[in-house]
């Protein structure tokens, strides 16, 4: 397969944003487009991918993941774990995939489960052969304080770009 074999050259040095939801326009994908804004204001190339579309895309999808070194999973927490898309994704990727890739992942939920969700997802992750930088953020839309949780992205964010810097 082609991709395996692209130069590091030809490789985003930018964020892949998964929205791990299985459904379009949900909140998950609020968080998403908040992520970007904070990208641009930091100038940090980002692309942001949608998991409902999956099934038409996989191909695709495992282009985008294999040419970055850094991935923000946003996943929102089901049933004290993740969405049944995620896991299936990183199944069909497998560990060549992910290995050794950067990830940051944030919990979405409406109540305080997010942190089951993020600890399932990053667990997953490490399975994976991925390097999780911490910390992950549990992101609760019950929550008024924006502020803190922009400052909490951003520190994500700034984390990911220092541990990119110190390990490509």
């Amino acid at each position: 397969i082609y991709f395996l074999f692209l130069d590091a050259k030809e490789k985003n040095m930018g964020i892949l944003i998964i929205n791990g939801s299985p459904r379009l326009d949900n909140k998950t994908y609020l968080v998403c487009e908040r992520v970007e804004k904070i990208c641009k204001k930091k100038n940090i190339d980002c692309e942001l991918m949608n998991l409902y579309e999956l099934e038409n895309n996989f191909e695709q999808y495992q282009n985008h993941v294999f040419r970055h070194n850094m991935i923000l999973w946003c996943i929102p927490e089901y049933n004290r774990s993740f969405t049944s898309v995620v896991k299936l994704f990183v199944e069909k990727l497998g560990v060549e995939c992910l290995s050794k890739k950067l990830s940051g992942i944030i919990a979405t939920s409406i109540g305080p489960s997010a942190r089951a969700g993020l600890n399932q997802s990053a667990n997953l992750l490490f399975s994976m052969d991925s390097v999780v930088v911490t910390p992950g953020i549990e992101y609760y839309f019950l929550t008024k304080d924006t502020d803190k949780i922009n400052k909490n992205i951003s520190i994500l964010i700034d984390n990911m770009n220092y541990f990119e810097k110190k390990l490509f």
